[in-house]
């Protein structure tokens, strides 16, 4: 059985955690609700951090990307401008 052929799994509660860090059990649970894949959360999670930097990205995700970055778009706090305007990256 070659390997593209097999299903791909959802994301484990633990691996979600992984890619985004510390999240709220509501938004834990919204985002396995989705069904997707941690490749999915991942590039999910990357776009909404390359949005909160540069504006809109170069494409808008779809499918289950998009799900996952809506939820993250609704409940991560942007962290991006310190009250003293000096930017850290």
């Amino acid at each position: 059985m070659e390997l593209e052929s097999l299903p791909k799994l959802s994301a484990k509660a633990e691996e979600i955690l992984d890619i985004i860090g510390s999240a709220d059990e509501a938004t834990i649970n919204a985002i396995l609700a989705t069904g997707a894949t941690y490749g999915e959360i991942q590039k999910a999670f990357e776009w909404e951090e390359e949005e909160e930097y540069i504006g809109e990205g170069p494409e808008k995700p779809e499918g289950r990307i998009k799900d996952v970055y809506d939820i993250l778009k609704d409940s991560v706090p942007y962290q991006g401008k310190p009250e003293n305007n000096n930017y850290e990256y």
